[in-house]
């Protein structure tokens, strides 16, 4: 489990940015999104008390789950509300909704991308890492 092990990694690393892509492998488990997003939510807590001032981005899950595909979509909705909630604390965060991101074709398999789906992915990221850089810019010094 990652939560136990976040603290130590990013008060060493001290990064600006976390990317953050949670949920899958517990709702292939059979977790429900209330569970997964409770999970998602303690992580966060974890990540800003060790690293207060790091801008995170979320990303819901992009794996074409079958039989998750109700608790997929629930979790997307419950993750988009935990980041709300951590932006009304004043953390930097942003959710991005990747339900979409890939096609079946962008899979090995229905859970792990292929080539083309890891270029997509890595364009999503690049997407907010730019936006986060840019508003930060443009946002006015103290």
């Amino acid at each position: 489990m990652l939560a136990p092990r976040v603290a130590g990694g990013l008060r060493a690393a001290r990064p600006d940015v976390v990317l953050l892509h949670a949920g899958t492998n517990d709702l292939g488990a059979g977790a429900s999104g209330v569970v997964v997003a409770q999970r998602l939510d303690d992580l966060l807590d974890r990540i800003y008390a060790a690293a207060p001032h790091t801008h995170v981005v979320v990303a819901g899950v992009w794996a074409k789950m079958r039989t998750r595909s109700t608790a997929r979509a629930d979790l997307a909705a419950r993750a988009s509300r935990v980041a709300a909630r951590h932006r009304t604390l004043g953390h930097s965060i942003d959710f991005v909704h990747t339900a979409d991101l890939l096609s079946t074709s962008d899979f090995t398999d229905h859970l792990h991308a292929n080539v083309s789906g890891y270029r997509k992915i890595a364009a999503m990221w690049d997407r907010e890492i730019e936006a986060y850089l840019a508003e930060r810019r443009a946002a006015p010094t103290p």
